[in-house]
């Protein structure tokens, strides 16, 4: 026994120096769980002196915690006749059970079978870990399986199940080997909801050091703070030191406070929005938080200021749905008509592609094609006011060649494209399958159809706009570099470079989608979706990463369109179009071995301050390491030691300030623990 006296004592010096050195604390503020110890003492536990090791682990855990910890003991079986009797409760949980917890263990010896599942049930019965005003824990050791239950593999798993149901969170030691077939030890683990980190799930002790560092994994994990409003390792302060929190998290609020970082605000794990919401401004962003961007801010056509005029140019520039309607012409007396202004006239003083004919009760100069319907395959010829063949109709041209006058021709985006073509990204016109689309207010066109923009929409920071809707990507929130593929995020950017007019999508280089999207007035286009443009990003909290964290492509996919620059108009002044990257060249960005985001600064593709760009096809792998010394080169900064907190008396590295007895630390202890007694 030379190795527990050796622990003991240890372990009692280390709890007298714990407490010496400790803030002062309020009985009232402390919370000390309850932790009932469900010890094995069937007839296997006289093999290998495994009785006494166990007595002496649980004295000693007992003297090292009773001041933190309220102990109780249950022993199981209860007699070894009948060999099956169920465990018994000899010391309820409470505080200063060493003497008492001691007092049983002497007075019991090894006998009987091994009733677990009774044990545990007995247990939820008793409802002696129903404490309400503390957390309830359960050690739970044997040294064998389940000998008595009807189904010996799934009963004592449902008994675990049925405490933690009830509140209580087992913990699971297993004493000696071959406990564990077929692994009900560690089911009971993981129902318990305390499994520990690897396999197997429940603490496995085949020698007294393994047990004592079991049960010493096992308190700290009891005692340790977490987020209920109350001072769980005694250390006279509340829900300090926690771990786990400043996570990503959905608030579940509007466009720009959807996004949140996870904080313990008054005992409860709540997500806090990094963006308050204020007061609506036309800048892209929904500021007050209501799902909605720039509403009643932006005319009919998405512009910050007030409607346009109506102008004779076959546009609806108004944007009410209809072209020239009300439409002013320059000069006295005209007409609009189908976007041209005609004058009026008398006979023979019209040009040779017009005809005067009558027109809302007076005579003007009216195009001979106006009004004129042909068939497919055929055009109007504009002099004689007749349907001829098309010479373009039976002519189909190669992808950058477009016919004119009946020939195949390369025509350039720079020579200017007819109104029914766009400039396919190649510098090439094509045929636009949106010329000639009028879509309603809030519409974009694609491949020739209307379809909902995302401009006025301002998705939750889990969820992006598609079509006007928010989705879902399985619960997850993609990053900037990801898209969503069949409900899961996947990178976007790993595919080498793509051509110009094409887009990393899918792991593959595919055709820009916003080549045949048409977006409304004052949108722009990302990945087939319109937004407005961000004209200035709202503020964040200091030290949460700066503005780049509060762009609309983090908070909700692109959910409330794409960043902008850095200067705000004024309501009414026109925004500047972005200058986009080109889809090739995007260089890998790495910081160590760990691949980060690469940013589109003003035309160009950028890596973040200290992160390394490679190659395409390269590996971070690659990336020359970063400095640990700030740069700075010094020595000796991985030696700086820790200061000890305020109030402890004692200096780093040191033991207890010197100059007291240990008469007189046990001087100043006795008081306060009759206090506390008091208290209780």
């Amino acid at each position: 026994m030379k190795y527990w006296g050796s622990r003991l004592a240890a372990g009692a010096c280390a709890s007298l120096m714990l407490l010496a050195c400790a803030p002062a604390w309020s009985a009232e503020e402390c919370e000390e769980p309850n932790l009932l110890i469900v010890l094995d003492k069937s007839g296997s536990m006289n093999d290998d002196n495994k009785w006494e090791l166990a007595k002496a682990a649980v004295a000693r855990l007992t003297q090292a915690f009773e001041s933190k910890v309220r102990f109780g003991l249950m022993l199981f079986p209860d007699r070894p006749v009948p060999e099956c009797s169920k465990g018994k409760v000899y010391v309820p949980p409470k505080l200063n059970a060493k003497a008492d917890i001691e007092t049983a263990l002497s007075r019991n010896k090894p006998g009987g079978q091994t009733p677990i599942s009774e044990t545990l049930n007995e247990v939820a019965l008793s409802k002696i870990l129903e404490d309400k005003s503390r957390r309830n824990f359960l050690l739970f050791m044997t040294d064998g399986t389940e000998t008595c239950a009807p189904d010996p593999i799934q009963d004592p798993v449902r008994a675990v199940e049925r405490l933690k149901r009830a509140g209580v969170t087992t913990y699971v030691v297993g004493f000696g080997k071959g406990v564990d077939r077929p692994r009900v030890m560690s089911d009971m683990a993981n129902a318990g909801g305390a499994p520990r980190a690897g396999d197997p799930a429940y603490y496995q002790a085949d020698n007294a050091d393994d047990l004592a560092k079991a049960f010493d994994n096992i308190v700290a994990s009891v005692t340790k703070e977490v987020c209920d409003g109350k001072d769980n390792d005694c250390n006279g302060a509340v829900d300090d030191g926690l771990t786990g929190f400043d996570k990503e998290c959905e608030t579940g609020l509007g466009g720009g406070c959807s996004r949140g970082r996870t904080v313990c605000s008054g005992g409860v794990e709540t997500c806090e929005p990094i963006t308050s919401g204020e007061k609506e401004a036309c800048d892209g962003w929904d500021n007050n938080c209501d799902g909605k961007v720039d509403e009643n801010l932006r005319n009919a056509c998405g512009v910050c200021a007030g409607n346009p005029v109506e102008t004779c140019n076959g546009l609806d520039d108004d944007c009410d749905g209809v072209a020239d309607n009300n439409a002013k012409c320059p000069n006295a007396g005209e007409q609009c008509l189908n976007g041209v202004c005609i004058r009026p006239c008398r006979a023979g003083e019209c040009p040779r592609d017009k005809e005067c004919k009558p027109y809302q009760g007076a005579n003007y100069c009216i195009p001979k094609c106006d009004g004129v319907k042909c068939s497919d395959g055929e055009a109007c010829e504009a002099l004689t006011g007749k349907c001829v063949p098309d010479p373009c109709q039976a002519v189909s041209c190669g992808d950058g060649k477009a016919c004119r006058a009946g020939a195949c021709a390369e025509v350039q985006c720079s020579q200017g494209c007819l109104p029914a073509e766009f400039c396919n990204g190649q510098g090439r016109c094509v045929k636009d399958p949106c010329g000639g689309v009028l879509c309603k207010p809030g519409e974009m066109c694609r491949a020739g159809s209307c379809i909902p923009s995302c401009g006025n929409i301002a998705c939750k920071f889990t969820e992006f706009c598609e079509d006007g809707v928010c989705q879902n990507c399985g619960g997850a929130r993609c990053r900037e570099s990801e898209v969503c593929q069949a409900g899961k995020c996947v990178p976007a950017n790993n595919c080498g470079g793509c051509k110009t007019g094409e887009i990393c999508a899918n792991g593959a280089c595919e055709p820009d989608p916003c080549l045949k999207v048409r977006c409304p007035r004052e949108q722009v286009c990302t990945r087939g979706q319109c937004f407005f443009p961000v004209k200035e990003p709202p503020p964040v909290n200091p030290g949460d990463g700066g503005s780049a964290d509060a762009k609309p492509g983090d908070s909700g996919g692109a959910s409330d369109g794409a960043s902008g620059g850095d200067d705000k108009p004024s309501p009414g002044e026109d925004s500047p179009a972005p200058v986009e990257c080109s889809s090739g060249g995007v260089p890998l960005c790495c910081d160590n071995t760990v691949e980060v985001e690469v940013e589109c600064v003003e035309g160009e593709w950028k890596c973040p301050e200290g992160a390394t760009a490679l190659k395409a096809g390269g590996s971070c792998e690659d990336a020359p390491p970063a400095r640990t010394d700030g740069g700075k080169g010094g020595a000796g900064a991985e030696n700086e030691v820790t200061p000890v907190k305020p109030g402890c008396g004692c200096s780093a590295g040191s033991s207890p300030a010197g100059g007291y007895s240990l008469a007189m630390l046990l001087a100043l202890l006795v008081p306060l623990f009759r206090r506390r007694a008091a208290l209780r």
